[in-house]
């Protein structure tokens, strides 16, 4: 599972698993800015995470790494 630090210097989050999210479905390949996910109640990301639905990638200055 993904470290507090690492989830705090997350630069997004890929979407392998559908899911909603608000009022809206979050489809497979989408993508989740920072933002978004660290608005995320820390149980729902853990979770989230933890069922496989996203995979984190850090923050760089380089553009966003291949899914």
């Amino acid at each position: 599972m993904n470290s507090p630090a690492e989830i705090a210097h997350a630069g997004g989050a890929y979407v392998r698993r559908p899911f909603t999210l608000g009022p809206r479905t979050v489809a497979n390949g989408d993508v989740l800015s920072a933002a978004q996910v660290r608005a995320l109640p820390k149980g729902n990301l853990r979770a989230l995470i933890t069922l496989g639905k996203i995979d984190l990638f850090p923050n760089t200055p380089d553009s966003l790494p291949s899914p």
